[in-house]
Formats: C-alpha cells, sequence, structure tokens
C-alpha cells in the first residue's frame, strides 16, 4: 500500500496578521498549499464578507457557517491537511508553527 501524499488547504482573511504569518511560514519552507475556492485559480480562499463581488460574500458566508459547525473554529487562519483522496488528516486554526513542522518538516 503506497502512502499518499499531502497538502494544507488555507483559509484567510484580509488584515489579519496570524494569517499572513501562517503564509509566510508556508512559502519560507517552500511549502505547497492550496489557497483558491472552487477550483478558480482567479479566486483565493479569503473569506470576505464585505466584498464588492456577490458571489465572493456568499460563497464567504457559507463557508465561515461551514467552518464553524464542521469544525468548530473562531479564528482564522483555518488550515486542514488533506490527502490526495481528499481526506481531511488534521486541522487547526490560528498561527500555529509546531503543526506545520509536524505535518512538513524540512526535507
Amino acid at each position: 500500500m503506497t502512502e499518499l501524499n499531502v497538502h494544507p488547504v488555507i483559509y484567510t482573511k484580509e488584515h489579519c496578521p496570524a494569517c499572513t504569518m501562517t503564509q509566510r511560514l508556508f512559502k519560507q519552507n517552500n511549502i505547497s498549499y492550496v489557497d483558491n475556492y472552487y477550483g478558480n485559480m482567479q479566486e483565493t480562499n479569503e473569506l470576505d464578507l464585505s466584498s464588492s463581488d456577490k458571489a465572493k460574500r456568499e460563497w464567504s458566508d457559507k463557508k465561515i457557517q461551514k467552518l464553524k459547525d464542521k469544525y468548530m473554529i473562531s479564528s482564522l487562519p483555518f488550515i486542514k491537511v488533506v490527502d490526495d483522496e481528499g481526506s481531511v488528516k488534521d486541522f487547526w486554526s490560528g498561527f500555529r508553527p509546531d503543526k506545520i513542522k509536524e505535518w512538513f518538516p524540512k526535507q
């Protein structure tokens, strides 16, 4: 049985220091992460309830509710570690360098 690769999926919001620090840590360690929604590479997973784009506002509202209901999060960023088959292996919220190092140690 082959081990599946994992990758992080990140949800952020504008003007969020913890979100910025998390993204910076991923980039500094050359960790690729998914931050677009519905497969649209032009749109990020940034949650924005005040967006001028109605679709983005509605998506953000639904996503926030889903994250609260399913994962009981209360802060951002929200990171989930997903394998190649789409199974969530772990998740957390907030700036957690310990979790990033646990899942994505330097090679």
